[in-house]
């Protein structure tokens, strides 16, 4: 088993101690390690059975926040977590912007929903692949697309309808953007991962030893991401 995810399970279940670690896997900070300090971090974290603080050390953070679970190699700059709010937010923002034409609002959505995809990716679970499968990239693909379309809609209304109405503009615009974005982010992650439903994913016992690969427990991610 991955150290990280060795070291993940003593320290505690409860939610307020996970949410404190998620807080400190988004720090931007944590962008300026390079490669081989991250993997220095990595090197230097606890044994498993060795005894832990409470606290998690900043190498702990730095080999969760950089490190993919599953092949051991580090991440892609913009695809660590810490990276994923800076880069997200300028798009988010241009997205929700008015837009005087209905290519810049695709372009926008395009950009967003590419690196929503590919973030997925490259942060899915590949304990049961080597690389990267044809169906893959075009579920990639497919689904960049056909979301950076549904993302737009709201603009394309507004623009080819000709939509004049203040109230009409103001809904499209300000209110109907935030829950298309949120279900075309579940629809996104869903579709970039779903080949992990069928080859499974690596599971283990409480010792942390490999017993083989689950279609439930991938099923059960899933639903949860």
């Amino acid at each position: 088993m991955d150290p990280n995810l060795l070291l993940w399970k003593p320290r505690g279940q409860s939610f307020v101690h996970r949410f404190q670690t998620w807080l400190s896997l988004l720090d931007p900070s944590l962008l300026l390690s390079s490669d081989a300090e991250i993997l220095k971090a990595r090197e230097a974290l606890p044994a498993a059975g060795q005894q832990l603080d409470e606290k998690v050390p900043p190498a702990e953070i730095l080999s969760l926040s950089s490190v993919h679970a599953d092949s051991g190699a580090v991440l892609p700059f913009v695809f660590r977590p810490p990276a994923y709010f800076p880069v997200l937010g300028p798009l988010v923002v241009g997205g929700f912007l008015p837009h005087p034409t209905v290519g810049s609002t695709l372009v926008f959505q395009s950009m967003l929903q590419i690196y929503s995809a590919s973030f997925s990716f490259a942060n899915r679970n590949s304990s049961a692949e080597q690389k990267a499968s044809l169906k893959q990239l075009l579920l990639i693909a497919g689904s960049a697309f056909n979301t950076a379309v549904g993302g737009a809609l709201p603009h394309i209304f507004i623009i080819r309808l000709g939509v004049s109405s203040p109230t009409l503009q103001t809904f499209c615009r300000s209110f109907l953007p935030v829950p298309l974005q949120a279900a075309l982010a579940a629809l996104n992650v869903f579709i970039v991962r779903s080949e992990e439903t069928e080859t499974g994913i690596r599971v283990f016992d409480s010792e942390g030893n490999p017993v083989g690969f689950s279609k439930a427990a991938a099923e059960k991610v899933q639903k949860s991401s």
